[in-house]
């Protein structure tokens, strides 16, 4: 029995869906943890097409510690290998003809060609299709761990076209809210003393300061006239 990494995106399992009438493969990888899956349309398995997919994926979610591949030509390379060792993750490779071993994705992949064949029969887009698939399935509550992929990933829920009955109101937590204001008043101040002006107010009137080097100007506005400026 596997046992559930501790966070998300610590351990991946990744693998080729492919290749498509198109021509097109599709890399497949999914965390153990969370069970989300993300996919990358290459037009080759080279290591040309396939490292730039995979430096996508660990923009968004960091580097794994452990991916687990088949033994199938674009993981066994020597370009695959240096790539492991420059990014800091151990390649763990499957049990050779034992695909059971690499199940999780597997089982995904079969979903995403029976998306595939569907939009094909439809006369549809199937990439169009394909990712509206992954968009309902990140938020589907996963069975073996009763929460959503997207939730356990990126811990909160993420907004679709299928109502709720009770949605959840998210709010930012208050040390993030202060920081963004605190960052957002010190770029006021900056930008304000970067153009030499000065920002003053009161109920009955607001004055713009324009600093020169040899005069002082100042603006007086009238709220009551708004187009009333005296100088």
């Amino acid at each position: 029995m596997t046992i559930l990494p501790a966070g998300p995106w610590l351990h991946a399992r990744a693998d080729f869906c492919g290749p498509l009438r198109s021509g097109e493969t599709i890399i497949v990888v999914t965390d153990t943890h969370s069970r989300y899956p993300e996919v990358e349309i290459v037009t080759s398995t080279s290591a040309k097409s396939v490292l730039p997919a995979f430096d996508k994926i660990f923009v968004t979610h960091g580097i794994p510690e452990v991916i687990k591949t088949d033994n199938g030509p674009p993981f066994q390379g020597e370009a695959f290998r240096q790539f492991a060792t420059e990014k800091g993750f151990h390649h763990h490779r499957i049990t050779p003809r034992w695909p059971k071993a690499n199940g999780q994705v597997e089982n995904f992949m079969k979903n995403i060609n029976k998306v595939i064949r569907t939009a094909d029969i439809c006369g549809k887009d199937w990439k169009r299709g394909l990712y509206a698939y992954l968009l309902n399935y990140h938020d589907t509550v996963h069975p073996s761990t009763g929460q959503s992929p997207y939730t356990l990933s990126f811990g909160r829920t993420i907004r679709t076209k299928i109502p709720t009955a009770a949605p959840q109101e998210e709010r930012l937590p208050k040390q993030v809210q202060l920081h963004d204001q605190q960052a957002k008043a010190r770029a006021k101040a900056y930008a304000d003393e970067s153009r030499g002006t000065l920002f003053t107010s009161s109920k009955k009137e607001i004055q713009f300061w324009y600093v020169n080097k040899n005069r002082t100007n100042c603006l007086r506005h009238s709220k009551a006239n708004p187009t009333s400026w005296t100088t």
